[in-house]
């Protein structure tokens, strides 16, 4: 069903079918609930703490040995920040603390995988790229220069891409 044809159903609905589709919406589905709740309580730091609280999770584990560190849950807890409507400064915050995780993590836990260090990079390259297109170059540039001293003094196989992505905007 297109937009259009969605707009010409609900202006046949009356109010009272309007409210009935919405509670239906609401108990059947948990994305529709969790949007009316921030919707109505838009508690970007609460939403943003347990976004790190489940990365964290990722590369530390309580239980586990070996830390998962999955970039598919950066991008879920990231596109939930986004759909609810967090502002960029709280997506920004995030996305450097995923970068800032992975950076510090352990160079005495041996990453094997070549796709962790691209993963790392390309999520630091989009980043930055939102930066100077919202206009936030300012307040963010001494902590991507940061991320990349880090990633250098880390020897990372991938550093000089790094360089080369700030390098495009400056």
């Amino acid at each position: 069903m297109s937009k259009r044809e969605l707009k010409k159903h609900l202006e046949t609905l009356d109010e009272q079918q309007l409210k009935e589709q919405i509670m239906d919406l609401y108990e059947r589905f948990k994305d529709v609930k969790e949007f009316y709740r921030f919707y109505f309580n838009p508690n970007e730091d609460k939403l943003l703490d347990e976004a790190k609280v489940a990365l964290a999770k990722e590369f530390y584990p309580a239980r586990s040995r070996r830390p998962k560190m999955r970039p598919t849950t950066f991008k879920k807890h990231m596109k939930q920040l986004v759909t609810l409507g967090a502002s960029v400064e709280k997506q920004f915050e995030f996305a450097f603390y995923y970068i800032d995780l992975a950076i510090s993590f352990p160079r005495s836990r041996n990453i094997r995988k070549a796709n962790f260090h691209q993963s790392i990079y390309k999520s630091f390259e989009e980043i930055v790229a939102l930066i100077f297109k919202e206009g936030y170059d300012g307040l963010y540039l001494k902590k991507m220069e940061k991320i990349i001293d880090e990633v250098w003094k880390k020897d990372w196989p991938n550093k000089s891409n790094f360089d080369k992505v700030l390098d495009l905007y400056l």
